[in-house]
């Protein structure tokens, strides 16, 4: 066992702590160490750290309890923020020509496109910047060469920006990934990149938190349905949609790509285009994905009546008031719209007319046909009442 070094020796006009004796030679370090010969005074106030067994010059070893039992405080730790600007621009730099190539070849792009983008080549995969809203870099996203993808450790998730995305006019596309994102940019498009297809939503919201009125924000999402039924492009960019809608209180547009292709890239790198420029083909793709978007609504579509029976009274702020049948309250009650205007106006009508029709109040005996849709027979213990 390693102590430190002996700093007092005890005698009789200074006894041990432990033995309280001062003849037996006891002695102490400068970290609290004891060693004595003796019996401890106070066994509950000391701890024998060699178990009993003396060494040998006969001391045994002792610490105060109180010590063993105080936990260290933890150290602080200080990190040192990572520059990831300055990472990227290293990468920037040791990207060569013969790799720019190689990366254009794989996205099936030209070389110039890739220049929109801070791409770089880190020894092992190529690198893209992600940035968070106010621009800054926060993360640097790998691409290897069989199409795999990771991100640089200790990298934070961030969007992906052209150089020149606000100088272009028209509608921003929000698009998944940076290859996406580079190939909208090569085909004259205002784009930026989510990291995912649910991701980026706070990011984007202070990003564009000042974006005009007159300029629409599009979120583009994936065709890559599942054969279960999940359809996770469409899902992360309505999630997204939606978010973006509540965070800047206006309407934002959800678009699909065309039909037969995965995504935005695949599409404007198709064999099909043949010598259609890239301006061409972006205007295409602009005028598709803005005739079918769909709104987003910063507040949601108004909530009605449930279409089933139910127990509890609602209330409406509208036109409209739900009539109850019935008052017993262990039978569930039905329920109907009555509408101030007409039943043809009320778009909450055809949603309770089904089970309104197949319900008979206690005691009484529906004649109609099952497609009647009038008030049902109410006995007179049981008056119709407007809640």
């Amino acid at each position: 066992m390693k102590v430190s070094e002996i700093t007092t020796r005890f005698n009789a006009g200074n006894p041990c702590p432990v033995c309280g004796t001062g003849s037996k030679g006891c002695s102490v370090t400068a970290d609290g160490f004891h060693f004595c010969r003796g019996e401890p005074a106070e066994p509950n106030a000391w701890i024998d750290v060699s178990k009993g067994e003396p060494d040998n010059a006969g001391f045994r070893h002792f610490r105060r309890a109180e010590e063993l039992h105080q936990r260290p405080e933890p150290r602080a730790k200080f990190t040192t923020p990572t520059d990831w600007a300055g990472k990227a621009a290293r990468f920037v730099a040791a990207l060569t020509e013969a790799l720019g190539n190689e990366l254009a070849e794989l996205l099936t792009l030209p070389l110039a496109a890739l220049l929109v983008l801070r791409i770089g080549w880190d020894g092992g995969a190529w690198t893209f910047p992600e940035c968070d809203g106010t621009g800054r870099t926060v993360g640097i996203a790998r691409r290897f060469r069989d199409g795999k993808k990771k991100m640089l450790t200790g990298s934070n998730r961030g969007l992906t920006l052209p150089a020149d995305w606000k100088d272009r006019t028209g509608a921003v596309f929000v698009v998944e990934g940076p290859t996406d994102t580079v190939t909208m940019a090569h085909a004259g498009l205002c784009c930026v990149g989510r990291p995912s297809n649910s991701g980026g939503a706070d990011h984007l919201a202070e990003l564009l938190a000042d974006w005009p009125k007159e300029r629409g924000i599009v979120v583009v999402g994936e065709n890559d349905a599942k054969p279960s039924g999940d359809w996770p492009g469409r899902a992360g960019a309505e999630s997204v949609g939606r978010a973006l809608a509540a965070k800047l209180r206006r309407v934002v547009l959800v678009a699909m790509p065309p039909d037969g292709v995965k995504d935005v890239r695949e599409w404007l790198t198709h064999s099909d285009h043949g010598e259609t420029s890239w301006a061409d083909r972006g205007a295409e793709l602009r005028r598709h994905l803005e005739a079918n978007a769909e709104p987003v609504h910063p507040s949601g579509p108004p909530q009605f009546a449930p279409s089933g029976p139910t127990r509890r009274r609602r209330k409406r702020t509208t036109g409209c008031s739900v009539v109850s049948f019935g008052r017993s309250r262990r039978t569930p009650r039905p329920t109907r719209w009555r509408c101030w205007f007409s039943s043809s106006s009320c778009s909450g009508v055809s949603s309770v007319v089904a089970p309104i029709s197949s319900w008979k109040p206690p005691g009484t005996t529906r004649t109609s046909s099952p497609s009647w849709s009038g008030t049902p027979a109410v006995p007179a213990r049981a008056p119709a009442r407007i809640v």
